[in-house]
């Protein structure tokens, strides 16, 4: 390790002093600059890296390499020395970047969606349910009735038209069932 390396990393010792020359092909869309979710870069990374069977010492080497603009600025100014683990680097970026987590949404929420605008198409509307099903915590979707909320919540905020027409011939039973047939709509 240069002398240049050892005065500016923020490793301990025993991270900062392995030093082994490997090739890792990390992806090139594997990037953060601070504008975005870190949990969906910390996903990413950890998935990349998982594949490579790479020592916990090669991860923290590497994490900064994925790094752009502020995330970069923060990295680069963390106190020389102060991480010891990959667990611990990747506790303090997301702490420093928890204001871009995209938090999860409740049942609740999903109960008041707003109605299928006059101006909003079939097509706009199943984009945005689907949205809103997708940012709804894991935990929640688990639940056996929320399926059933959730169509019910569709069918509920959907403007008078052939797709209601038809989900009130036929009650879709599943939201796979539902949005299959509402796509058939869309135009």
């Amino acid at each position: 390790m240069s002398s240049l390396e050892k005065n500016t990393h923020p490793f301990a010792y025993s991270q900062g002093n392995y030093c082994n020359r490997f090739e890792i092909p990390i992806p090139l869309n594997i990037t953060y600059d601070g504008t975005t979710d870190p949990d969906d870069h910390l996903f990413a990374f950890t998935k990349a890296m998982g594949i490579c069977y790479l020592t916990q010492s090669q991860w923290c080497k590497l994490f900064p390499i994925t790094l752009r603009g502020t995330a970069r600025m923060w990295f680069m100014a963390l106190q020389s020395r102060s991480i010891t683990t990959f667990d611990q680097l990747a506790k303090s970026f997301r702490t420093t970047f928890l204001h871009k987590v995209k938090f999860q949404k409740s049942r609740d929420e999903i109960m008041h969606m707003e109605r299928q605008d006059i101006r909003e198409s079939l097509k706009e509307f199943v984009e945005r349910f689907s949205d809103e099903i997708l940012a709804t915590e894991t935990s929640e979707r688990l639940k056996g009735d929320f399926e059933k909320l959730a169509v019910s919540v569709f069918i509920n905020g959907l403007r008078p038209g052939p797709c209601l027409n038809d989900f009130e011939a036929r009650p879709p039973t599943t939201l796979e069932d539902l949005l299959v047939r509402a796509n058939q709509f869309r135009a």
